[in-house]
């Protein structure tokens, strides 16, 4: 991986109202900034091309986890060759769809890993 990961820009993320507060000195609101999947694909696909990477979703203990595999182009005495590398991580429910929110989540949170 040759390329870096850029920063995310203010197309990237979303906002949502989390609560509204009603005090003395005013209204206020608190805010959720946050990403969803897409994102981190598109930025896969731009960085590492859209073949040389891949995710695989699977259980354990009743936890989605998420893996997360990149190509990466090596040389040796005998030549250059490619191999997987992967980083992996699980993800947690979302209050709107539970199993959706936890497959995204654990794949957002393996591409933290990278």
């Amino acid at each position: 991986m040759n390329k870096e990961i850029p920063l995310l820009s203010a197309t990237d993320v979303e906002l949502r109202v989390a609560q509204i507060i009603q005090g003395k000195s005013g209204t206020f609101a608190i805010l959720l900034v946050y990403k969803n999947a897409r994102v981190d694909m598109n930025i896969l696909d731009e960085t590492v091309g859209a073949e040389n990477w891949q995710r695989e979703h699977y259980e354990v203990k009743g936890n989605m986890f998420c893996r997360v595999g990149i190509r990466i182009e090596r040389t040796d005495e005998c030549g250059g060759y490619a191999e997987w590398v992967w980083k992996a991580d699980c993800g947690v429910e979302s209050n709107t769809e539970a199993q959706k929110g936890e497959a995204s989540d654990s794949f957002k949170r393996a591409c933290f890993n990278w």
